[in-house]
């Protein structure tokens, strides 16, 4: 029978002299179509396109590194009034929310963590609290943010959210870590450090606020000290609405965070302690490491 060696508009009808030297005669009846043909010559020849497979896979694999990268990257990061959906927590760390919210956003654990980074950045919480002057604010004059130390921190608590993680503190000076020491209650931010404001009023469907999905953030330079508690708020339209009325707004946030976190941040039991690792270890907490602005 005569042999099929004719040049076909295949992709690799260009080489038709590899074909020839490196091919076996094939007949006619062996290959039914042009089409086959083709398969067969691309089988044979799969080393004229091996290294573009190679790329190909190097390229995608260096794309799905960039993404997971530049989710890890940021810290710090602002939560507007609708956060981005990111993978679920698991079981939630709380009670799933009962307006229709989708309770597995994620963004709990993103924004809770303690391998973040210490409470809001490490803010000198003790600072803030007694730098509040509501005349200045009314006025638009905010107090400077004072940062505190990584030499001048303790742990406390335990993160609901990664159970084999405290909570880190970071202070200006020693005098205040003493404060904190005496009275972690006023200090500790309410709600977690997030929007007082988001969380005593924002409910679906125009906001997805659950367990599960905490925001919107906490600002450095928006907050209240009242009644020895310490809370944030994402702006100042937020602030403003809070304080209009803050005994029923803060009745609302409690009732609220209790639903989700059982009061997890209840300080009436604290431990003793004189700042060691392990004080305070006997509370659960949600507190915000990820998801605030240091913005005015």
């Amino acid at each position: 029978m005569s042999q099929y060696y004719q040049q076909t508009s295949s992709p690799l009808s260009n080489h038709k002299k590899r074909l020839t030297d490196d091919v076996e005669a094939v007949t006619i009846e062996d290959i039914p179509n042009q089409w086959d043909l083709t398969t067969f010559r691309l089988a044979k020849d799969n080393a004229l396109h091996w290294p573009l497979g190679v790329m190909i896979m190097l390229i995608t694999l260096s794309l799905c590194l960039w993404i997971a990268n530049s989710r890890s990257l940021f810290t710090g990061v602002m939560l507007s009034e609708y956060p981005e959906v990111i993978a679920p927590l698991g079981p939630s760390v709380g009670i799933a929310d009962d307006d229709g919210c989708d309770d597995e956003c994620g963004l709990t654990e993103h924004c809770s963590n303690p391998i973040y980074g210490p409470v809001m950045g490490g803010l000198d919480l003790v600072a803030t609290y007694h730098s509040y002057n509501k005349t200045a604010i009314a006025l638009g004059q905010f107090p400077d943010a004072v940062k505190g130390s990584p030499s001048i921190s303790i742990t406390y608590g335990v993160s609901a959210v990664n159970h084999s993680m405290p909570y880190t503190f970071h202070f200006a000076t020693t005098e205040n870590r003493d404060l904190f020491i005496a009275n972690p209650s006023q200090y500790i931010p309410q709600y977690g450090g997030f929007c007082s404001w988001g969380i005593a009023n924002e409910y679906c469907p125009s906001y997805t606020w659950s367990a599960d999905c905490l925001g919107p953030s906490g600002n450095w330079y928006y907050y209240l000290a009242h009644d020895n508690k310490l809370y944030f708020f994402l702006k100042d339209s937020a602030y403003e609405l809070f304080t209009e009325d803050i005994e029923t707004h803060a009745s609302e946030g409690d009732s609220r965070w209790v639903k989700w976190f059982g009061g997890l941040d209840d300080s009436s039991k604290k431990r003793e302690g004189n700042g060691d690792s392990d004080y305070g270890s006997d509370k659960l907490l949600v507190l915000n490491t990820n998801c605030y602005d240091t913005t005015v």
